[in-house]
C-alpha cells in the first residue's frame, strides 16, 4: 500500500480488481467454446459463479495450460479455475484458521 503522500503524486491511479459475476460467466463461456469443451451447463455456471476471485489471468494461464495438457472435460476445467483462486492471499484470508 502507498503512503496517501505519495498517491497524490499519480495524475492516474488505477484499480485491478476481480472479474464481477457477469464477466466471470461471459469469460468462462468464451472460454470453453474456444478451448473446444462442451456447453456449460447450469450446474458448471453455478461454480464459476462460486469463484469469486477470479481475473482474465487465471482464464489465460488454465488456457495455456491446455495447450500442453488438455482438458477433456469440463469439470477438469473448472478444477484448474480453482485451483487458480485457492493460491491467491485473498483466497485464505477468506479460510478460517484454527489456533493462534
Amino acid at each position: 500500500m502507498l503512503d496517501p503522500a505519495a498517491l497524490r503524486r499519480f495524475d492516474l491511479k488505477l484499480k485491478f480488481d476481480y472479474l464481477t459475476l457477469k464477466q466471470r460467466l461471459d469469460f468462462a463461456k468464451q472460454q470453453a467454446e474456444i478451448l473446444g469443451l462442451p456447453l456449460l451447463s447450469e450446474e458448471d455456471l453455478s461454480q464459476i459463479e462460486s469463484l469469486n476471485l477470479l481475473t482474465p489471468g487465471d482464464f489465460a494461464a488454465v488456457a495455456r495450460r491446455h495447450q500442453f495438457s488438455p482438458f477433456h472435460k469440463v469439470q477438469d476445467w473448472l478444477m484448474a479455475l480453482q485451483g487458480e483462486c485457492e493460491v491467491k492471499p485473498a483466497f485464505s484470508a477468506t479460510r478460517r484458521r484454527i489456533g493462534f
